[in-house]
């Protein structure tokens, strides 16, 4: 199991005011606070007396390891006996206030975002390594400070490159207790999600976000959380033969009156701007992009569900830098144009006229795609009329979440 410091201060004010007889020795509040079925019992014990030895060293709690008249246990390889031997574990005053949350703490504890896991190192020296490459090791601790790292962290820093500076603060980090792992994952959300002075460029956010899917990692809006460890997507090249797609059109909403009122070069940020968003929330959502045309994107999923979750995010996103999209999904059998990910199909011509029938700020999708997102409610049915076609009971979605 995890364990998280804001978790285990609440507990023990919430003990001291109640069954204070659990706080007589580190073992006893373990056993009080965690679930009565342990994931692994002696990993568990070393990572709470992890948490009780950082959260002392910061000043938040207080307790005696004299009493005990033996030697002390080893609380990082027999932190089990190490908790039996501590006594009379307490709040400081700065504990207590932490617990009762008259701190402010930037990111708090969310139960889907820490399970105790560590990101692998190899992954950490991928991030490390394109950070690296991007400033000079003066440069890199500037980075670093104007990202919310405190010199606390900074100091820990060694090495002599900038990619060797970085490798070792995302090591520290991530060997941390809960808070350090948790300042850890709100840095590589933020830089996944282009919030700092730099961020990657796509090729190297494709392959990190890969490698950590692969460990169970996602990202959802700019946090890092939990999850399924995914596998390595596929190669949409080694698909032959017809498949069964869902397309998905993008439209910027009155982008020739912007780009007239605006001018070439701002509309071209801007646009620029939202394609970036676009194409990350492409590689969150693992859609491909078929095609840019110059107001919006086509594109195309092999998950009905992650294609609809794709599009509510990115009408989200456009309102962010104040851009209104529409967006109108349709699926049907497609074929794959190998050696591109282009594809062949009536689904890409019904999806064009879907998406003039879509109002600015709305979803829509079509008949052929709603039985395949039940779990997405709530819709609104519009009955269209698409040229070619015929008439369409489509279905306006609501904000299924990220």
């Amino acid at each position: 199991m995890r364990w998280d410091d804001v978790q285990i201060l609440r507990q023990i004010h919430e003990l001291e005011n109640g069954e204070s007889g659990f706080l007589l020795s580190g073992y006893s509040l373990m056993e009080k606070i965690r679930p009565s079925v342990p994931t692994d019992p002696i990993r568990d014990a070393n990572l709470f007396a992890k948490e009780l030895l950082l959260a002392r060293s910061a000043g938040c709690v207080d307790f005696n390891d004299q009493a005990y008249s033996g030697p002390l246990a080893n609380p990082a390889s027999n932190g089990h006996l190490w908790l039996q031997q501590i006594r009379d574990i307490s709040l400081t005053l700065p504990g207590r206030d932490r617990a009762l949350g008259r701190l402010v703490i930037a990111n708090p504890p969310d139960p889907s975002e820490d399970d105790g896991r560590n990101i692998a190192s190899l992954t950490l020296q991928e991030i490390a390594d394109a950070i690296g490459a991007t400033y000079s090791p003066r440069q890199v601790e500037a980075f670093l400070t104007d990202s919310g790292l405190t010199d606390e962290y900074l100091a820990q820093m060694r090495g002599s490159s900038s990619a060797e500076l970085m490798q070792s603060l995302l090591e520290n980090l991530n060997a941390g207790g809960s808070a350090a792992r948790r300042l850890l994952r709100t840095f590589l959300g933020s830089w996944l999600s282009n919030r700092l002075h730099s961020w990657p460029d796509l090729a190297t956010r494709r392959k990190v976000m890969t490698h950590l899917a692969q460990q169970g990692w996602h990202l959802r809006g700019d946090r890092l959380i939990v999850g399924e460890q995914l596998p390595a997507p596929d190669d949409p090249h080694v698909i032959q033969g017809p498949i069964v797609a869902t397309v998905v059109r993008t439209d910027i909403a009155g982008s020739t009156q912007l780009r007239k009122s605006m001018g070439e070069a701002p509309w071209s940020d801007l646009r620029d701007e939202h394609y970036t968003s676009l194409r990350r929330l492409l590689e969150d959502y693992r859609g491909t992009e078929i095609n840019d045309l110059g107001d919006g994107l086509l594109i195309w999923f092999a998950s009905p569900v992650g294609a609809v979750r794709f599009a509510t995010a990115a009408v989200d996103e456009a309102v962010k830098i104040q851009l209104t999209i529409r967006v109108a999904i349709d699926t049907g059998e497609c074929r794959l144009l190998d050696p591109t990910n282009d594809l062949d199909g009536l689904p890409l011509a019904r999806v064009e006229r879907l998406a003039a029938r879509t109002a600015p700020g709305e979803v829509l999708i079509s008949d052929s795609v709603r039985p395949l997102v039940r779990g997405l409610e709530p819709f609104q049915t519009k009955n269209v009329e698409l040229p070619d076609f015929g008439p369409m009971i489509a279905y306006v979605v609501g904000n299924p979440g990220a």
